[in-house]
C-alpha cells in the first residue's frame, strides 16, 4: 500500500554530528501543526511542553481527509486480521451517514506498517454501501500488535449521552425510547435487540414526545412503588406511552385500577391482568414480550367493552393493534423505508403449561 511520506521535518545530518561545543538545532516539536483556535494559551503549551520522540520511534503519519467510496473499497481489500462484521452496528452507521448524523471524531482509520487495515472496517463498509463520503482521520505506520488493544475501553452509551446533556431519568428514558423506536418500525413485535436507534433518532423521539415519555415513566414508577409485585418494568412504560397517545385519561385510570385492584368485577380485564402479573412476581418471571402482549390485550378488551377472566398466550406472539391509537402519530420515528427490511421473524413463545397460564374469555 503506497502512502505519502510524512511532512514532519527530520533532524539534519549536521545536527547528528554536532559536538557539545557547537550550537545544536532544536528538535522538531511533537505537536508541529497550526491550531485554528482562540485559545492562545493552549496553543503555546502544546508547543512549549512537547518532547521529541526517540530517534528509533515508529514513523506515524496522520491525515485528515474524506473517506470516499473508492478509497473505502481499496482499504477493505487490505483488511488483515480483524473481528467479524457486526451487522447491526454497520446498519446503524449507514443510517447515521444517510441522515447526516455522522460526526467527524478523533477515532481514526488505523493502518499498520504492512498496509493492513487494523481499525475502521465498519466505517469503510458503511461508506461503500451508502456511496457517501465522510471526513475521517487516517493514521498509518502502526505496529500490527495495535490491533489487539484498539476499542478495548468503554464506549459512551445512549444513556451516557443523555446524562452528559443534563437529562433526568436517563436510564428509563433511553430504555423506553428504544422500545418506542422498535414499536414504530414493527408494531407486531419480533424485534432485534442488537438493532438500536442512533443518537440523533433518540433525541428526535425525546424532543417530539417528551411529555408523553415523562408521563409514561412516571406511571411505570407508580406501579413499581405502589404495586411492585406487578413488575411492569420498561415494557409497561412502553404500553403506558402508547395508551397515553390513544387516550391519556383512560391510561391514567387504567394504571390506577391496575395498582389497587379495588372495586373490580370478576370479569374486569384489568383484574385478569393483575392476577396474572401477581402470580408471576419479579421482573424475570414474565418475559417482556408476554408482558406487552398481556397489557395490550387488556387495554383492547376494555376499549371494546369486553370481559376477560383469564389470560392465555398463543405459541407465536404477535402484538394486537392498539385500540384508539393513531399510528401516524409515531410515523415520524421512521427515517427511511429500509428500516422495515431489518427485522426478524415473529418471536416464538414456548407452549404455556404452568399454573400461571389462564384463558382469555372474549
Amino acid at each position: 500500500m503506497k502512502l505519502p511520506a510524512s511532512s514532519s521535518p527530520s533532524p539534519s545530518s549536521d545536527s547528528a554530528k554536532s559536538t557539545s561545543t557547537e550550537s545544536v538545532e532544536p528538535a522538531a516539536p511533537l505537536f508541529n501543526f497550526e491550531i485554528e483556535s482562540s485559545n492562545e494559551e493552549l496553543e503555546q503549551k502544546l508547543v512549549e511542553l512537547s518532547v521529541p520522540l526517540p530517534a528509533n520511534s515508529a514513523k506515524i503519519v496522520t491525515k485528515h481527509q474524506l473517506l470516499t467510496p473508492a478509497l473505502a473499497e481499496y482499504l477493505l481489500s487490505k483488511v488483515g486480521m480483524n473481528r467479524k462484521i457486526r451487522r447491526w452496528h454497520l446498519y446503524s452507521l449507514e443510517r447515521k451517514i444517510r441522515n447526516g448524523e455522522f460526526v467527524h471524531s478523533p477515532h481514526g482509520i488505523v493502518i499498520d506498517i504492512n498496509g493492513k487495515l487494523c481499525d475502521g472496517q465498519h466505517r469503510c463498509h458503511a461508506v461503500k454501501n451508502t456511496g457517501i463520503s465522510i471526513p475521517v482521520v487516517i493514521s498509518y505506520g502502526w505496529d500490527p500488535e495495535v490491533l489487539f488493544i484498539i476499542d478495548r475501553n468503554a464506549s459512551r452509551s445512549h444513556n451516557d449521552i443523555f446524562r452528559i446533556k443534563g437529562e433526568e431519568q436517563c436510564t428509563s428514558k433511553t430504555a423506553l425510547i428504544k422500545l418506542i423506536w422498535n414499536y414504530a418500525r414493527k408494531p407486531q413485535g419480533g424485534w432485534v435487540s442488537a438493532l438500536t436507534p442512533t443518537d440523533g433518532e433518540l433525541e428526535e423521539i425525546l424532543h417530539e414526545f417528551r411529555p408523553f415519555i415523562e408521563k409514561s415513566i412516571n406511571l411505570k414508577e407508580r406501579c413499581s412503588k405502589n404495586g411492585g409485585a406487578l413488575g411492569v418494568n420498561r415494557e409497561g412504560a412502553l404500553c403506558f406511552f402508547l395508551f397515553c397517545l390513544a387516550d391519556q385519561n383512560m391510561a391514567e385510570a387504567f394504571v390506577d385500577k391496575l395498582i389497587t385492584g379495588a372495586n373490580l368485577a370478576q370479569d374486569n380485564p384489568i383484574l385478569a391482568l393483575r392476577t396474572y402479573l401477581l402470580r408471576n412476581p419479579g421482573s424475570r418471571s414474565i418475559d417482556g414480550i408476554r408482558r406487552i402482549y398481556a397489557l395490550i390485550k387488556t387495554w383492547n378488551c376494555l376499549c371494546t367493552g369486553g370481559s376477560m377472566k383469564l389470560l392465555r398466550f398463543p405459541n407465536v406472539l404477535s402484538f394486537p393493534t392498539i385500540e384508539g391509537l393513531d399510528m401516524s402519530k409515531i410515523a415520524s420515528v421512521l427515517d427511511d423505508e429500509e428500516d422495515s427490511a431489518m427485522v426478524s421473524d415473529p418471536v416464538v413463545s414456548p407452549d404455556v403449561v404452568d399454573g400461571s397460564t389462564v384463558e382469555i374469555v372474549e
